[in-house]
C-alpha cells in the first residue's frame, strides 16, 4: 500500500504506532479478515515480514493466502490519507 502518510512506523513490540489504515482481504467479496500491519499483531492474517516507512506498508506471507478481493480501510483520525497505489503480488 502506497499513501502520502509517511508516519507509520512500528514500536519496540512489532506492532504499527497507528491503526489508521486497515487492509482486509475476501474471497467473495462478503466476508473479510484482517491483515496484520506489525509482526507480533494477532489479527485474522498474520504476515511473515512486514515493512513500514516512508508511507509505504509491505506485508509477505509465510502461508498462501486465497483472496480474490482487497480493502483498505483509512479510519476518519487519518482522513487526509491518500492511497495512490494497491499493489497484490501472487503465484
Amino acid at each position: 500500500v502506497y499513501t502520502n502518510n509517511t508516519s507509520f512506523v512500528l514500536s519496540n513490540g512489532g506492532t504499527v504506532t497507528t491503526s489508521g489504515i486497515r487492509v482486509l482481504l475476501s474471497t467473495d467479496d462478503s466476508t473479510y479478515s484482517e491483515v496484520s500491519l506489525g509482526i507480533g499483531a494477532s489479527k485474522d492474517i498474520n504476515c511473515y515480514s512486514t515493512s513500514i516507512g516512508s508511507g509505504r506498508i509491505r506485508c509477505s506471507f509465510f502461508n498462501n493466502v486465497n483472496a480474490r478481493y482487497i480493502k483498505v480501510v483509512v479510519t476518519s483520525d487519518f482522513s487526509t490519507t491518500n492511497i495512490y497505489e494497491v499493489e497484490v503480488q501472487g503465484v
